[in-house]
């Protein structure tokens, strides 16, 4: 009966690992088709690029600083960015199968400084495993005259193909422990033996991609002087990603459990069956004693 709980506890842990893994990557491919900023959740880097140009547009001694101001309206005073008269956004994101850009909306309270908001979200699908160059994404937008403010944009690429890899690997074995144990309740076994190399490889696969995402987000982060500003941590991905790993392992230490529950139970009911012969063979041993002294007597 223990052992018979034990899968059913696995069971609901695989439906909800695997409802946390699919939320994680496809909820952006969602956002590349509707265009709506639900696939904001499940961003893992921000380039933050409000203030690009700004600096030449201050400063009138910049070699950029007039292409920059004819591009810019004369009724225009102090913007608090001009990445839309440049053609560029205020911010850039990568998701698993998409990348989404978008405006700040500039904050009610004080106009010349942007808010945490965004507006005019876009998003263009993009194949499993691409990679991704802030560089040549502004300078294949910005005016031509004003493409020497790309050079601010760091040049360094970031890559999805290791993360998504392992999180394809790690699902596909969710997926068929989940098969698995279905199909071992719905039989009534308590238990299948064969699937903790699944759950094993699934914990490993999660743990390795949530960490080379959680490298990456930090690489972000230590940024500083090119063209990237501050960004707040993709909380809701971290949470996502990570907990995914985290029930993973819950359910892997679940399996364990139940593989040695069922090997003590087993060895027991053996060394119980082997008690049970043993006293068999005695009595049979017994019998016969009592049989040939009965025998010498007649």
């Amino acid at each position: 009966m223990r052992k018979f709980n034990i899968s059913v506890a696995e069971f609901w842990l695989a439906v909800l690992v695997l409802a946390l893994s699919l939320v994680t990557i496809l909820t952006s491919v969602i956002g590349a088709h509707t265009s709506i900023s639900i696939a904001t959740l499940t961003s893992f880097l921000k380039f933050n690029t409000s203030s690009l140009g700004l600096d030449a547009y201050h400063d009138h001694t910049s070699s950029l600083h007039d292409a920059v101001a004819s591009l810019i309206p004369s009724d225009v005073a102090n913007p608090p960015s001009i990445t839309q008269y440049l053609n560029v956004k205020d911010w850039y994101s990568m998701h698993y199968f998409s990348v989404c850009s978008g405006y700040y909306i500039p904050s009610s309270s004080n106009p010349p400084v942007l808010s945490s908001s965004t507006t005019n979200i876009t998003c263009v699908r993009r194949h499993s495993g691409y990679s991704f160059l802030l560089h040549d994404t502004i300078a294949s937008t910005l005016p031509s005259e004003v493409i020497g403010l790309a050079e601010k944009m760091t040049a360094q690429r970031w890559s999805t193909m290791t993360a998504i890899s392992a999180w394809y690997t790690g699902v596909s074995n969710v997926f068929l422990s989940f098969v698995a144990l279905s199909f071992a309740l719905w039989r009534g076994r308590a238990w299948w033996n064969e699937t903790i190399i699944m759950s094993l490889i699934a914990w490993l696969c999660f743990f390795i991609g949530s960490g080379i995402m959680t490298h990456q987000i930090l690489s972000i982060h230590r940024l500083s002087g090119n063209g990237v500003g501050p960004n707040p941590y993709p909380g809701s991905f971290l949470a996502l990603t990570w907990a995914c790993s985290v029930f993973q392992l819950l359910a892997f230490c679940i399996r364990w459990l139940g593989i040695r529950i069922a090997g003590r139970e087993s060895a027991g009911a053996c060394r119980e069956r082997i008690g049970e012969v043993e006293v068999e063979r005695g009595i049979e041993l017994e019998g016969g004693k009592q049989w040939e002294t009965y025998s010498k007597d007649s």
